[in-house]
């Protein structure tokens, strides 16, 4: 083989090993870009709700057998946030009866008046709120939680608040979560 065919085969395998080295990677980024893409709607969805003194947030996608299985409280800077983590009964019994589910069932949130210290929740399509309650002696803000069972799947809630405070509702989903942020 004469040196010029050698170098030929030897930089066109070179330029097919950088090709190779240039497109892994830029696939994988481009993959990591949507997947921020997709976690960052929730981000948009959360942008796009402003807080209220009063009124009342809606929504949901409706749906039937659905159960808020855990409550999350957390303190961050500025605000404080109760998260219901949505899971949908896969009508089996035992351990593996519930999954998170892709979305939430239909909610009305808000407090009637300025000023008022209470926040009022009601959730439709939900069979069960199996959530232990969090415990909120750390809150600036929350005095307490109670829960009523409605008829027809349905439950209404009550965030007892230590002073009057704006807040905001959003949903987030792939899980489905309700999201309720009180600003400090």
């Amino acid at each position: 083989m004469e040196k010029k065919e050698v170098l030929k085969k030897a930089s066109s395998l070179f330029i097919s090993k950088n090709a190779l080295g240039f497109w892994i990677p830029t696939f994988v980024l481009a993959l990591f870009i949507a997947f921020l893409y997709h976690q960052g709607r929730a981000t948009q969805e959360e942008g796009k709700t402003s807080y209220k003194v009063s009124g009342y947030f809606s929504g949901g996608n409706g749906g039937s057998d659905l159960d808020v299985r855990r409550i999350r409280w957390h303190k961050h800077h500025g605000f404080e946030r109760v998260v219901f983590d949505c899971y949908q009964y896969k009508g089996v019994l035992g351990k593996n009866s519930y999954v998170l589910s892709n979305s939430v069932g239909v909610y009305e949130i808000g407090k009637d008046k300025k000023g008022a210290l209470e926040i009022d929740g009601e959730l439709k399509g939900y069979r069960n709120l199996s959530a232990h309650i969090p415990s909120f002696s750390h809150s600036k803000l929350i005095n307490g939680f109670e829960v009523l069972p409605e008829e027809n799947e349905g439950y209404l809630f009550t965030i007892k608040l230590k002073k009057a405070t704006p807040y905001r509702v959003f949903t987030l989903q792939n899980p489905g979560r309700i999201v309720i942020d009180l600003k400090d």
